[in-house]
């Protein structure tokens, strides 16, 4: 008896079986080309159930096998070994549903560590403190667009493009040291209201 919780069938395998016999079995396999997968959707059944008759009635089996893959359940043809994946991408793609809380937390940690890495290059060529009351503890400074064209360059670029941006072309006429303070009364007020940082 085989019994599969999900499957589509539920044979015993000793008895006759009425909706497929071998010489049909044999015609659409070998004849016509079908895989296992494509004659177990003829009948409604599930691939394996038409392997066990194959094997019962001594069909021999092709050298390519077919299998469905198991993430997008397409059918595929391969020799030899035998992989639940159809390609490269449902094979990571699998792997990453299966690990994508592993993968979070590294990936969380390497952003984490290239965001420092690109502040202390911004703020080693720009200046290690605010530009206009002097903060100088960095957890408070942030990357100001002096002409407060930040706006259409983040359309244009991530936070860690505009930090490199600023490192590889170094242009103090665009970009400066400013703390979060600073930053924020300057693009709401168009002035600091500590030394006078304006508008361009």
């Amino acid at each position: 008896m085989i019994e599969r919780e999900g499957d589509s069938y539920i044979e015993t395998m000793s008895k006759p079986i009425s909706w497929i016999n071998k010489e049909r079995l044999y015609d659409l396999y070998v004849n016509q080309g079908l895989n296992q997968y494509q004659i177990a959707d003829l009948f409604g059944k599930h691939q394996t159930c038409i392997y066990r008759l194959m094997k019962r009635w001594n069909i021999p089996v092709r050298s390519e096998f077919a299998y469905k893959c198991s993430v997008c359940g397409c059918t595929y043809i391969v020799k030899g070994r035998h992989s639940s994946y159809c390609s490269d991408k449902c094979y990571y793609k699998a792997k990453y549903q299966n690990e994508k809380e592993i993968y979070r937390e590294k990936h969380a940690v390497s952003n984490k560590a290239l965001r420092e890495r690109y502040r202390a290059q911004f703020f080693a060529l720009y200046g290690p403190s605010c530009n206009c009351c002097g903060e100088s503890k960095q957890e408070f400074l942030t990357l100001d667009h002096v002409q407060n064209d930040g706006g259409i360059h983040r359309q244009q670029s991530n936070t860690y493009g505009i930090y490199r941006t600023a490192i590889r072309e170094y242009r103090p006429d665009l970009y400066q040291t400013l703390c979060w303070n600073c930053n924020l009364a300057k693009a709401i007020y168009g002035i600091c209201p500590h030394v006078g940082v304006t508008q361009w």
